[in-house]
């Protein structure tokens, strides 16, 4: 809550909040804590809630016209990498470590990843600054590291597809 209050105040942000799982577990449906976070904010103006009724084609357009995402989840994470959107995630497996580290630079993480297990409000703004004060910065690194990292995934693809293939 503090972020989203700090994100607005400070650079006029609109925020979109994007759930993506929808568990039975309560503490696992993100849709129940992105609706409680919207109403412990008051309805602002300036917090969209988006729906789970949208495609993954839809979610997908929405956060290429995004400035910045704050990702819990990999695949909005790698829904805004993909489009050289500049990402900061948190962090609750290795996942998004592997993936982050060979994106940014597994020496420069901490700029881009908090694991949860050290997540406090100021660790969270201080990185989320930082991003936004190295924006050009990261948008071009983005720009010029993710061809790359898409050619690699369809070459990965090309080969499953071949071993399945080699199989029958």
């Amino acid at each position: 809550m503090e972020l989203i209050d700090h994100l607005i105040r400070e650079f006029n942000y609109h925020v979109v909040l994007i759930p993506h799982v929808q568990d039975i577990p309560l503490k696992n449906n993100d849709r129940v804590i992105c609706e409680m976070l919207y109403r412990k904010l008051g309805f602002p103006e300036n917090v969209t809630l988006l729906s789970l009724s949208h495609s993954t084609e839809e979610i997908r357009a929405i956060v290429g016209k995004l400035n910045l995402i704050i990702a819990e989840r990999m695949h909005v994470a790698i829904a805004s990498l993909s489009q050289d959107i500049r990402t900061f995630a948190i962090a609750y497996s290795l996942k998004a470590k592997g993936i982050l580290g060979d994106i940014y630079g597994f020496n420069n993480l901490e700029d881009y990843l908090v694991p949860v297990k050290n997540l406090s409000g100021k660790v969270l703004q201080d990185r989320v600054n930082n991003l936004i004060a190295n924006r050009n910065k990261v948008t071009q690194h983005l720009s010029k590291v993710m061809p790359s990292i898409k050619e690699n995934a369809k070459r990965n693809f090309t080969l499953t597809i071949d071993v399945l293939n080699h199989d029958k």
